[in-house]
């Protein structure tokens, strides 16, 4: 007999697929404004969770890019100022 398979009670719940309108100049800066939309396009959802009752733990983002990553996290400097647009720091 074969054993029965793992059901996850919850999965993905919205996915989010656009064209971002800046010009990104780099993989990195890329990979940051896809965090920032996506943590945005969640707030409205986990909002409406919460006053229905349903109280929501973080919500986890992942991302393929370690700078990405180190940014987010601040465990990265950059060194120039400007290199990403700065309302991505919102994550």
């Amino acid at each position: 007999f074969a054993p029965e398979p793992i059901i996850q009670p919850n999965g993905a719940i919205h996915i989010l697929s656009s064209i971002m309108r800046p010009v990104l100049s780099s993989a990195t800066e890329a990979e940051v404004a896809g965090l920032f939309y996506n943590a945005q396009e969640s707030c409205p959802i986990r909002h409406t969770l919460e006053a229905l009752g349903h109280p929501q733990p973080t919500t986890p983002v992942q991302t393929n890019n370690q700078v990405a990553d180190g940014i987010v996290n601040d465990r990265v400097k950059q060194r120039r100022s400007k290199a990403i647009n700065m309302r991505f720091y919102w994550v």
